[in-house]
This record gives C-alpha cells, structure tokens and sequence, in this order.
C-alpha cells in the first residue's frame, strides 16, 4: 500500500504544481496533507510514551491507514480537478466601511492582549519549560495573537508595511515564547493571498523560488520544537549541534507532530476503536462566546484517546480528525467528512475572489487554518479557533461600521471622512 499511496501522492502533487490554475485553499490543503501524511513515506508512525510502550517506538503503518491518507488526497486533487473545470464566477461587489479604523482597532486590542499576557505570566514567559508556559498565558494572549494575526493580514491588504511589520515583530515574539502556529499559519495566510493575487499560473514554472523558500520555512517552523529550548536557554553550542548534526536533523523529523498525530489514526485503526456520536454535541457548545465562563464544557475526544489508547501520556498528543471521524461513524462519515472538506476548501477558495480589503484577510486566516491546521485538531478545537478568528474581526469591523453611521447623523463639517 505504500507504493499506490506514493503514486497518488504525486499524481496529485504533479497537478497542483504543473496545472495551470489558482494557488487557492485546495492547493494549501494538499500540501498541509502531504506534510501531515509524512508518515506515509516513512512507514511508520512513533508511539509516545504510555504505561505499555517505550519511548517514541516506531509503529508500521496498516493497510487501512493509508487508505484513509489516499482518500483525502484523492478528495482534494479530484476536486480541484473538477472544480478548475467550471467558468470563473464573479464575486459580488461591495466595501464594509472604514478598514483603516478597523486595523487601528485591531492594533490596538493586540497591544493590550501583549500587555496583559506580560503582566499576568511575567518571567515565566521566559520559561523553557512548554507546561509552565501554558498554564501562565490566558485569555490575554488569545487576543495577542489573534489581534496580531488579523493585524498582519489587514496591513497587507492596505498595504501598510510598518504596521505589517510590527505585527509581525509581536507573532515572532510569541514564537520566542514557544508557540509555532500564529506565526506559521499567518505566514502561510500572507504567502497565499500573495500568490492568489498572480492568477492562474503553472506554479511550479513560473514561482519555483517562491516554492522553494515556502519549503525551507515549513522546514523552519517544524524544527523550531527542537530549538526554542536552547534558545531560551541561551545555550548557543547545543543550538548550533542541533542545526548542524544531520543524525539530530533525520531523528528530529521523524519525531516530528505528523509522526505523532498520524499515531492515533494508525492506532485508532488498528484497535476499531469507536466511541460513537458520544459527545458530538460539544462542537455546538463552542460556538458560544466565552462557553467555558458559563460553566459550558464536554470531555474532549483528544482525551478518551489518550486515556484509553494512550494511557500514561504526559502530554503533546494532539488530536487527530482523520481518527475522529471513523470513531465516530467508520469509513462512511470519514467519506463524508473529507468530501465536505474537499468542497469546503473550494468554496472558501470562491471567497477569495472578493477584493474588499477588509474581509480578504479574514477569509484567507480562516480558510489557512481550516486547510492547514484541520489535521492535527479535533473538530471542537477547530471550530473554537475560527470563533476565536471571527469574533475578533467582528468587533473591529462593527466598530467602522459604527463610526461610520455616526458620521452620516453629525452636521456637516463635524467630522472625519472615515469611510476609507
């Protein structure tokens, strides 16, 4: 089975790359799969450390595994196969109001988020250790890094390189902290509204570079788990023995998240472990605003498995949806899922014909994290963090919007132009 995932893999990979068409979030979506399905080139998946196994044990991979892999690269290279086929539709026209007020609002709520984080976590940001970390941020990096995200997104749209820039300045700092994906994902949110924006283009012709840099900066943020410790440290010859040692480099690929997440699905497989519809219902609870404050929570799926499949796990597991949808309802809601995952990535990509300079970020952020970051979350998870994206981009639109109307009631003469 390897071998037929190998040639699917590329098939699909050859047409993303070679087809003339849009860098969209199908295009995203089948490289997020073929960097989270590297176990699938391997051959093996690596145990974490349980009551019963040893310490990153390698497990082969069964055959059903990569069934499961060829289905959803099969779902998205299809897709945009077929999709690439329709006639080119026109987004509606129009403009929410005030996008400059509502970067200036975005702006702003990042500062007070970075300022809270500091004065509430303290030295302990500076922390080498992630589990002390974690439970010394809260809420107040939420809105840090979603802030900045949007932020940095919002700067590009408008062309405002200083404010991008600064944005930035403060994800890197999160990234200093220990945290990878608001950089990573905001990257990839940034290079892809950059490419979108070429049109249709053969891309492995015409941005071969681009290609090659996106490459080396996934390299980059995968190999951060294994720097930021000496980094922190100040611990500049092991940092320099981690990046030079080709032994530590192979090791700490192969020890990497898709090794780890990939685990579940391979062991999930392997056990038909099922649970059912069986707290299905939290993803409800999620789509209220500050859920947890009111006393609203449900027992994650990520931690039935490990407390029943990974037993005696300190931490780091993850998720994996793959692994979730066949647990839930076998291969038919799996089939399901990643079908609606297929046409959901194209209809986001439709979105990205839209030119207001305001929603595009907010649909490239949310349509990144829905294509890149789905394989290693549940979908409760998912969906926390796209409320987490929307909510904030609300307020900071609701706010121009407001300002706006104001405008239209004072006298003339009594105001701004807010409006651009």
């Amino acid at each position: 089975m390897q071998g037929v995932f190998v040639l699917v893999a590329a098939a699909g990979a050859a047409y993303f790359a070679f087809a003339k068409r849009r860098f969209d979030f199908l295009s995203l979506g089948y490289v997020s799969a073929l960097v989270y399905f590297l176990p699938g080139f391997a051959g093996f998946t690596r145990m974490p450390q349980t009551v019963f196994s040893a310490f990153r044990e390698p497990v082969p991979l069964i055959e059903e595994t990569y069934w499961v892999f060829i289905l959803v690269l099969g779902a998205l290279a299809v897709t945009a196969v077929v999709t690439d086929r329709l006639p080119v539709r026109e987004f509606p026209r129009f403009k929410i109001p005030a996008p400059h007020l509502a970067l200036s609002i975005l702006l702003a709520l990042t500062l007070l988020g970075f300022g809270g984080t500091v004065l509430s976590a303290g030295r302990l940001l500076l922390a080498d250790e992630k589990h002390m970390i974690v439970a010394s941020v809260g809420r107040w990096r939420i809105l840090w890094v979603n802030g900045a995200a949007l932020g940095a997104l919002l700067a590009f749209s408008l062309r405002k390189w200083w404010i991008l820039a600064g944005c930035m300045v403060l994800l890197l700092a999160d990234l200093y902290v220990g945290f990878r994906n608001n950089l990573a994902l905001t990257t990839i949110s940034l290079f892809l509204l950059w490419l979108t924006a070429k049109g249709e283009q053969r891309l492995a012709l015409r941005n071969l570079r681009a290609g090659l840099a996106a490459a080396a900066a996934a390299v980059v943020f995968f190999a951060y788990k294994f720097l930021y410790v000496p980094i922190k440290q100040g611990n500049w010859s092991e940092l320099t023995y981690r990046l030079t040692d080709w032994g530590y480099i192979s090791r700490g690929l192969s020890h990497s998240e898709p090794f780890v997440t990939q685990t579940i699905l391979n062991e999930v497989l392997t056990r038909r472990f099922q649970v059912g519809l069986e707290g299905f219902g939290q993803v409800f609870f999620n789509l209220v605003p500050f859920a947890p404050a009111f006393g609203l929570k449900a027992t994650p799926i990520s931690a039935r498995f490990r407390e029943e499949l990974f037993p005696g796990t300190p931490g780091g597991l993850g998720s994996n949806i793959w692994a979730e949808m066949w647990s839930r309802g076998g291969w038919p809601l799996l089939f399901l899922f990643a079908m609606a995952f297929a046409l959901s990535l194209f209809l986001a990509s439709e979105a990205l014909r839209c030119r207001d300079p305001l929603v595009l970020p907010m649909v490239a952020l949310n349509g990144s994290y829905w294509a890149f970051y789905i394989h290693r979350n549940t979908l409760t998870y998912q969906v926390n963090l796209h409320k987490r994206l929307l909510l904030l981009w609300l307020i900071a639109a609701a706010v121009g919007v407001l300002m706006v109307a104001l405008r239209r009631t004072a006298p003339p003469g009594k105001h701004d132009n807010l409006e651009s």
